[in-house]
C-alpha cells in the first residue's frame, strides 16, 4: 500500500513540475514576442542604414548610453573599418538570443534583448550581434558587433 502511495506521490509531483515548466515557458515566449514587436522594426531600420557606414544615419537608432560610450569620431572610425565589407546585400533569419529584464527607477519594467543577424555583405558573409534596450515603449540599439571572415586582420578601425 505504501509503495502505491509513494509512486502516486511521485507522479503528482512530476505532473506539477511539467505544469510549472510549461507555464514558465509560455511566459518566456510571451516576453520574447513582446520584445520582438519593438525590436525587429529597429533592427530592420538599422540594417537598411548600415550600408552607408555613417554615424549620423545610425545615431537615431542608438541608445543614449551607447552614444556616450564612444565619441562621434571614434564611432565613425569603427564604421570606416567595417565599411570594407561593402553594402548589406541581404539579411534574414534574425534570431532572438537572450532576454534580460530589469527595473528602471522612472520607467518601470525594461529589458535588453540580444539578437543575431546573419548578413550577406558585398565582400562576404557575416553575423551582426545587436543588443536592443526596450524601455517605456521605445527600443534602441545599446550594442552592436560585426563578425565576418571578410574583415581584414589589420582594419583601420583597430589602428
Amino acid at each position: 500500500m505504501n509503495h502505491k502511495l509513494f509512486i502516486g506521490s511521485i507522479i503528482v509531483i512530476l505532473l506539477l513540475l511539467v505544469a510549472i515548466i510549461f507555464t514558465l515557458r509560455q511566459a518566456g515566449t510571451e516576453k520574447i514576442r513582446e520584445a520582438d514587436r519593438f525590436s525587429m522594426p529597429v533592427i530592420e531600420r538599422v540594417m537598411n542604414q548600415l550600408s552607408s557606414w555613417n554615424y549620423k544615419n545610425l545615431k537615431p537608432y542608438l541608445h543614449k548610453k551607447f552614444i556616450r560610450s564612444l565619441s562621434e569620431k571614434e564611432f565613425q572610425q569603427e564604421l570606416d573599418g567595417l565599411s570594407v565589407l561593402g553594402k548589406v546585400v541581404e539579411f534574414k533569419n534574425v534570431r532572438h538570443v537572450s532576454h534580460v529584464s530589469y527595473k528602471h527607477w522612472l520607467y518601470g519594467k525594461c529589458a535588453v534583448n540580444k539578437y543575431s543577424v546573419p548578413t550577406q555583405f558585398e565582400k562576404g558573409k557575416g553575423v551582426i550581434i545587436f543588443n536592443v534596450n526596450h524601455c517605456f515603449e521605445e527600443a534602441k540599439i545599446s550594442f552592436f558587433q560585426v563578425h565576418s571572415k571578410a574583415l581584414p586582420v589589420k582594419s583601420p578601425a583597430f589602428e
